[in-house]
Formats: C-alpha cells, sequence, structure tokens
C-alpha cells in the first residue's frame, strides 16, 4: 500500500470555481480556460511536490477543502472542480484513468479555517487489481441457454 498527497494552496480562485460550477452558466471558452488553468496548476504542484505515479492497484482519493468563511456549499460545485483536478492527474500521467475501475473517489471533507483556501488530496493505492474480470467460457454466448 502506498500513499501520496498533494496540496494545492489557495485553490481554486474564486473566479475559476465559478467558470467551472454547473451553476455559473459560464461562456465555453472561459470554462476552457479554467480548465486549463486547473490543469496546469496541478502538474505544477504534482511535479513540485514529486507526486508518484499510481498506476497499480486500485487509488483511494480523499479529497479536503477549506474555505475562509463559513456558509453552505453546493457537493455538484466541489465536484465539477475535482472532476478537472481528476482528469489533469491522468492527462499528466500519474493516474490511469479516473474511471471507478481504477479510481474509488471519497465523499469530500470541508472545512472552514479564516483565511485559507486549499484542496489536499490524499492518494492510497492498494495491491488489489483495480479490475476484476469474470471468467466466462469461450462459446456461444446465450446462445447455449435451452429454451
Amino acid at each position: 500500500m502506498t500513499t501520496a498527497r498533494l496540496e494545492l494552496v489557495s485553490f481554486p480562485l474564486p473566479e475559476i470555481a465559478l467558470a467551472l460550477s454547473p451553476n455559473g452558466r459560464a461562456h465555453h471558452m472561459a470554462r476552457h480556460r479554467a480548465v486549463k488553468q486547473v490543469q496546469q496548476r496541478i502538474w505544477a504542484e504534482a511535479r513540485m511536490q514529486r507526486l508518484p505515479d499510481m498506476h497499480d492497484g486500485l487509488v483511494v482519493i480523499r479529497p479536503t477543502w477549506t474555505f475562509p468563511i463559513t456558509r453552505r456549499r453546493d457537493g455538484d460545485n466541489l465536484t465539477a472542480i475535482l472532476k478537472s483536478t481528476l482528469d489533469a492527474l491522468v492527462k499528466g500521467s500519474w493516474l490511469v484513468d479516473d474511471s471507478s475501475d481504477h479510481v474509488r473517489l471519497e465523499p469530500p471533507v470541508v472545512r472552514v479555517e479564516h483565511g485559507v483556501r486549499s484542496l489536499v488530496l490524499e492518494f492510497e493505492t492498494s495491491e488489489v487489481p483495480s479490475v476484476v474480470v469474470a471468467h466466462q467460457p469461450i462459446g456461444r454466448g446465450n446462445a447455449d441457454v435451452s429454451t
């Protein structure tokens, strides 16, 4: 079992969060720029923090958000930013794929700390194969089922 941690301070900037929010209704080019900014930030931080490649087994990801003010948070908005973050990790080859066959994303923890905005991703890899393939006999498929 391997563990790793990626800490993103001052992330996401409010304008990026608004552009990626499903409720934000941003222009498609503003959304594209926001996704690129997230991608570049993830790549830079992952390299600087020496995030290991996690290509073997199932990867469990525990996100922890820290916000500077107390208010109600919409889980869909947090998920939209996490989607861009995971896509950046896949595109940068730290993860094989972000499908449920390879990654299990745990529900995010939300904290409030005055003056702090951050996202911390904790990764835990297991040696358990990520995909279990059912063995079926080679043959005619369902054709040999009698009716």
